[in-house]
């Protein structure tokens, strides 16, 4: 074979785009170029511009640069001022996270604010481009405590994955004048409100955000309206279920979110557009007939994209593009408020990170995008689609050199039917150097969630163990989003069960078509859920002669009270059982890998983070001590200052041991 195996450092030297933003004009994106600087153990993001001339679009160009070059910035979010002449941008150049302009002709970027805490959510007026409004604490409200080793906890949620320990001030709404620096606070109260989005003219926001007194445990948002001059605040919506990420239409007559009208804490539900008229009314459900969710849920390791929301509005308030993943392929579709079809803005087989577009430029029910893809073989580039253009238009080509040097198997689909005639769908990922008349081991890897998805994207850790000579088997169990809301369902109160039994019946039909895997070396691995998943298959099977488990569960009795989510989630999880019901010990350690341990035979690795507050160390440390106690074969790697992203935003110098530490294991013992 003339191409060179995919090895870590190429993941080290990658270049990762998102937030692509169209310009007012059409004529120009600019979007963040994120990298990895492996010696300083962290990440750079610039701002990058593309530029459309007579011929078509130019070649990409750096923005923005820093000066320092001793420390690494991000410079993040960039949004352009209303006039199209320059660009706003999120950075941490001044040590904090402020806002920053630069012209569109380039120069130096200037500092806009000093606001002393975050500033989140921050949105420009449509009415007044001077004007932003954002959500933050109350300056200098923040009262010094006098014993910095006490911590004094009132609340349920007071911990949270990435940001630690919670800050327990309530955020309220805040207006900035960016040219004289002058604020007004629009909310005040004990209740916290969270994503802001202006009314098109400029008099109202609208928020999310849970008000209801001494409900700290439900924790029931709910989208609402305040009146800027007079801080008048009105409910839109009145505890149907999950709602956030409002946006007015352009005429100012409706409120879109997302959400779902089934009730509080409903794991697995579809996400839906709902849009309300802003004079009251009960919900349009734009997606309620077509069983899919909005949102990208395939996961990949090889992204550094926020981007900013996943729908808008078309210009004549007539519909709204939303990103839509069905069967693990995500796509730009089209809603229209009348009579609520759907189309396809974008096609293929792919992942759809984020999207931009230009309400203003709508023609015949369609207007132009910028957004953010990457498929099975080739990891993320700027696309464009244009009013009237049959397909998107790819405009970057940012990994070239890796796709020429190095070989990047392809995904082949496959299919298996599990238990109660549940079909279930995967890929299988052949090794480098295939030879069809050799045999080579398997690892089966499980994705996270379980509400998560593997698709069409492109996914490094997968190529890592193909290049190391595995076949790789990844696949959508129930639980699994992108195939409807009945199989999102399935794995509610049944953890272990039809989950366990998919992930089974699809290795095996992997084997049955595929000669060639020698079935007695066979690996698992999986992260989160997936960690979960992979405990539990090593306790009622030894067929697996490997495992890596990565910031897993063991244990969901415990997990209620340590995880930042488990007593939201758990309860949720399992079908609405609590610790204390009836049974409920009994059903809930039943599923439980710890509680069948004795039953372990496979050497298992532990891969965790130290501040993963979402699936805590006492997870992984209670199964690796219960297993070490037993005799299994055990090593337990753990990470000092990681969180549970760690596979994807972790130190560089993190990333890499992690994968090598994996890719020893399995070559270890398969």
């Amino acid at each position: 074979m003339s191409k060179r195996p995919i090895t870590i450092d190429d993941l080290m030297a990658m270049k990762f785009p998102g937030d692509s933003q169209l310009s007012p004009c059409g004529k120009h994106i600019v979007f963040t170029l994120t990298t990895m600087d492996l010696e300083k153990n962290g990440y750079e993001s610039t701002l990058w511009m593309l530029d459309k001339k007579e011929d078509g679009w130019g070649e990409p160009r750096q923005f923005t640069n820093h000066q320092n070059k001793d420390k690494l910035y991000r410079d993040t979010t960039p949004r352009w001022s209303a006039c199209g002449k320059g660009i706003y941008f999120m950075s941490n150049r001044s040590g904090r996270n402020q806002l920053w302009a630069i012209s569109l002709k380039g120069g130096e970027a200037k500092q806009v604010t000093t606001w002393e805490d975050g500033m989140a959510g921050l949105t420009f007026n449509p009415a007044n481009p001077d004007e932003v409004a954002f959500s933050s604490y109350v300056p200098g409200s923040k009262q010094e405590q006098k014993n910095k080793d006490m911590r004094v906890i009132t609340k349920i949620r007071y911990k949270f994955n990435g940001m630690g320990f919670l800050d327990p001030r309530p955020r309220h709404l805040f207006t900035l004048n960016l040219k004289t620096g002058e604020y007004k606070q629009v909310t005040d109260g004990k209740f916290t409100e969270n994503s802001p989005v202006y009314s098109p003219d400029g008099k109202t926001l609208a928020f999310v955000g849970s008000r209801i007194e001494d409900d700290d445990i439900n924790e029931i948002n709910n989208v609402w309206t305040v009146d800027i001059e007079s801080g008048e605040i009105k409910a839109v919506t009145n505890n149907e279920g999950m709602a956030h990420s409002p946006s007015f239409s352009p005429d100012g007559k409706y409120i879109a979110y997302l959400g779902h009208e089934k009730g509080q804490g409903r794991n697995g539900v579809n996400t839906s557009i709902l849009v309300r008229p802003v004079e009251g009314g009960a919900a349009i459900n734009l997606t309620e007939k077509y069983d899919l969710t909005i949102g990208n849920n395939s996961g990949g390791d090889a992204r550094a994209d926020a981007g900013s929301g996943p729908y808008k509005w078309l210009g004549d308030s007539s519909g709204i593009y939303a990103l839509v993943a069905e069967a693990g392929a995500t796509n730009i579709y089209k809603f229209t408020i009348e009579d609520q079809e759907k189309s396809m803005v974008t096609t293929g087989l792919h992942g759809m990170t984020s999207f931009s577009a230009l309400p203003a430029k709508t023609e015949n029910g369609e207007m132009p995008v910028s957004y953010i893809v990457d498929c099975s073989i080739y990891a993320s580039n700027v696309y464009v689609k244009e009013v009237g253009a049959e397909k998107g238009q790819r405009l970057t080509a940012l990994n070239t050199k890796l796709n020429e040097a190095a070989y990047i198997a392809p995904m082949e689909p496959l299919s298996a039917i599990s238990r109660d005639d549940v079909e279930v769908h995967g890929w299988i990922l052949k090794p480098y150097g295939f030879d069809e008349t050799k045999k080579y081991p398997l690892v089966l890897h499980i994705h996270g969630g379980p509400y998560g998805a593997s698709g069409w994207s492109f996914f490094h850790e997968y190529q890592l163990l193909a290049a190391q000579g595995y076949a790789v088997l990844i696949s959508n169990p129930r639980g699994s989003a992108t195939y409807g809301e009945k199989h999102a369902l399935g794995v509610i109160g049944d953890w272990g069960g039809g989950d366990y039994a998919d992930v089974m019946a699809i290795t095996d039909q992997a084997i049955k078509e595929n000669s060639w895997i020698d079935q007695e070396r066979l690996g698992v691995t999986g992260g989160s859920y997936g960690g979960y998943l992979t405990n539990w298959i090593i306790t009622q099977t030894d067929r697996f002669k490997a495992a890596v488990t990565a910031r897993s569960i063991s244990n969901m009795y415990t997990k209620y009270g340590v995880s930042d989510i488990g007593w939201v989630g758990n309860k949720s999880g399992m079908g609405g059982v609590d610790l204390w019901d009836e049974g409920g010990e009994e059903f809930i350690m039943s599923r439980s890998p710890i509680r069948y341990a004795p039953n372990v035979k496979t050497p298992l690795m532990f891969i965790h983070s130290e501040e993963d507050h979402r699936c805590t160390m006492e997870q992984a440390e209670q199964f690796y001590t219960a297993l070490m106690r037993l005799g299994n074969k055990c090593e337990f790697i753990r990470f000092i200052g990681e969180n549970h992203d760690l596979s994807r935003t972790g130190k560089p110098q993190n990333r890499y041991d992690r994968l090598a530490q994996i890719v020893r294991w399995f070559e270890t013992y398969l």
